[in-house]
């Protein structure tokens, strides 16, 4: 068996303090490991007008090409960034315990407070947080916004905004003391929060190992909300958020399917046993359906967004 373990991750600050993380992690169950650094095709793309789709891939490809190919043993990444259903070559191994998963506005003045009888301009990279807004506050304008967090806390100040919204996650991790209002009104993305280790499918000594460090409650709530993407459709276009939650021996989901625009909401909201989790995702996209979710994915398919 191998003794280093080489972990494959991107370049950015927060990228590389989640792969640190994982590298902790293996340390503690007695594995050595290393880092190994991969530019993705969205760290190629930062200039880009459009919004990022959460689970697209586009931040996380060239991780799984690079397992596949043998450069790395592993991959790390921002669960909501991945796609919902993995190669067949791939599979993920195991996920740290969850994060808070919830958006948080950070603004530009600390007496700033959103309103919609008041205009702002409020600053996103995720289609899925724009539509999200404009559906509470209609009035208000959402520009894109991309790069990593420092870049992005830099540009609020720069730019003529009122805030940006960002992960309570990322913030949290890289320990930012920043002024930040709670959006708990917003659902998260699916995977919001939780750190995904992948490793090829036929690769049982990696598995052996990860299983070590898996959380098995967070992996849980991990598949239910991919999957509910999943069954929407790998190529769903519309902006989606999920969240499962376990409480005691019950597990709790909420979704929500918008329009780009977010004049047009889905709200889906179920509960039952935490033995009955594997039916829940296809049980909450059949509930989506028959409230024309098909209808909001085929125009956002229409309409352009970016994958």
């Amino acid at each position: 068996m191998k003794k280093n373990i080489r972990i494959g991750t991107r370049k950015s600050k927060l990228a590389i303090r989640q792969a640190e993380m994982v590298r902790s992690k293996l340390s503690q169950a007695g594995v050595e490991s290393e880092l190994e650094l991969i530019t993705s095709e969205g760290d190629h793309t930062q200039d880009t007008k459009d919004y990022i789709i959460e689970g697209s891939g586009i931040f996380t490809k060239a991780i799984d090409d690079a397992i596949i190919s043998g450069q790395v043993d592993i991959g790390v990444h921002s669960l909501k960034d991945m796609l919902p259903i993995l190669n067949e070559r791939l599979t993920m191994a195991c996920v740290l315990e969850r994060d808070d998963p919830s958006d948080v506005l950070v603004p530009r003045n600390k007496d700033f407070i959103p309103s919609e009888e008041t205009a702002a301009v409020i600053a996103s990279g995720s289609i899925r947080r724009k539509a999200q807004w404009l559906n509470r506050y209609s009035s208000h304008i959402i520009v894109p916004i991309r790069g990593n967090i420092d870049t992005r806390l830099e540009q609020l100040q720069e730019k003529p905004w009122d805030g940006i919204i960002l992960a309570a996650a990322g913030l949290n991790r890289l320990e930012m003391n920043v002024n930040r209002i709670s959006l708990d009104w917003m659902v998260p993305a699916p995977g919001q929060g939780i750190i995904a280790v992948v490793a090829g499918s036929r690769e049982t000594w990696l598995h052996d190992i990860l299983t070590q460090i898996n959380h098995f409650p967070t992996m849980i709530a991990a598949k239910v909300e991919k999957n509910f993407l999943g069954y929407l459709g790998t190529g769903c276009s519309a902006p989606v958020g999920a969240l499962a939650q376990i409480n005691n021996e019950m597990i709790r989901f909420s979704a929500q399917v918008l329009s780009v625009d977010g004049k047009h909401k889905i709200t889906i909201n179920l509960e039952c046993a935490l033995e009955s989790y594997s039916s829940l995702a296809s049980k909450a996209a059949e509930l989506a359906f028959d409230h024309e979710a098909k209808d909001l994915i085929r125009q956002n398919n229409t309409s352009g967004v970016h994958h």
